[in-house]
């Protein structure tokens, strides 16, 4: 289940990356490198011309990612042998990226507004707190919704204009989001070993320790596609497992609080409810959550070290951001 067991990319003594450039990194991996066509043609349709484009490919042969793309220029192919998970793949792009400015992208990313990089580098230069900007739009069949983080906004897709009007939020939605190259080297980039989906949960809460501002922009979002578990347990597990070991990595009394308040005020939930009125449905999507729940639990059991000795790595980032967040 983990990838890895440790940290192994550090940014906190690298460059700051180039004035004016903004990279975009695309991890791809699996089923999903039959959409990054598209994803391509919108970050190339962008009308800011200082953009590079790294595709960092999770165990898919370079050879196969090409296929799928009509035209390669400025565009580069980052390969790791094996899938390492989206955070590792994402700071490896990260490693080799040129700009002042990274642009994350899942590869099924799509109607990304052309003016989103413009706009990004214009907040960036109007907001010097402003650690990251971004958004996804999720499509529904009646409504649909914006999500930054924990937040979310549903609208009615014929009656909305996209607006640039900033809305802060401490967390981040990874799918399609800006961030400046000096706040991710100060945080050491993503989490190697915190897979998803709190791997941008953990990315967030270190922006906010960090004192930076993690902040939505209706014109800098991409829509992303709403797909139903195959698994429906191993979705419950992946869900619980990660929250459980994100807990473990930073327990705070105060912050664990704070955010089961948030988490009860703008109604976000781990896995959707079921809108079934069927008794027999009900019970048996509680039998489900709960068989994911357990088996969550018992892994961690079984990995009791390795959780251990991650979170000792992880308070000692955690004491190092907090103690120079008045510096940073």
């Amino acid at each position: 289940m983990y990838y890895i067991y440790h940290q192994e990319h550090n940014f906190l003594k690298t460059n700051l990356g180039e004035p004016h450039w903004v990279s975009a990194i695309i991890p791809v991996y699996g089923k999903k490198i039959s959409t990054i066509g598209t994803t391509i043609r919108n970050v190339q349709n962008q009308s800011y011309d200082q953009l590079e484009i790294i595709i960092v490919s999770n165990g898919v042969p370079e050879i196969q990612v090409l296929a799928n793309i009509e035209d390669r220029k400025n565009v580069r192919v980052v390969c790791i042998d094996k899938n390492m998970g989206a955070a590792y793949a994402r700071n490896q792009g990260a490693r080799v990226a040129r700009g002042s400015i990274l642009w994350f992208i899942d590869s099924d990313v799509f109607d990304i507004p052309d003016q989103s990089a413009s706009l990004a580098v214009e907040q960036f230069k109007k907001n010097p707190r402003l650690g990251s900007l971004g958004g996804i739009i999720y499509p529904d069949k009646q409504f649909s919704y914006f999500v930054i983080g924990r937040l979310k906004y549903r609208f009615v897709e014929k009656q909305f204009e996209r607006g640039q009007e900033l809305i802060d939020d401490d967390f981040v939605n990874t799918a399609c989001i800006f961030v400046l190259r000096e706040a991710f080297n100060k945080i050491n980039g993503f989490t190697d070993f915190i897979e998803y989906p709190f791997d941008d949960v953990d990315f967030g809460f270190k922006l906010c320790a960090a004192g930076y501002r993690c902040a939505g922009l209706f014109s800098c979002s991409g829509r992303h596609p709403l797909y139903s578990a195959n698994n429906a347990v191993f979705y419950q597990f992946m869900s619980m497992h990660n929250m459980l070991l994100y807990l473990a990595l930073n327990f705070d009394v105060k912050t664990f609080t704070r955010l089961l308040k948030r988490k009860q005020e703008t109604g976000w939930k781990i896995s959707p409810p079921t809108s079934s009125s069927s008794v027999f449905v009900r019970l048996f999507e509680q039998f489900r959550r709960v068989a994911g729940m357990l088996w969550a639990f018992f892994h961690l059991l079984r990995h009791f070290w390795t959780v251990w000795k991650l979170r000792n790595e992880r308070q000692k980032f955690l004491k190092f951001a907090f103690a120079n967040k008045g510096a940073l």
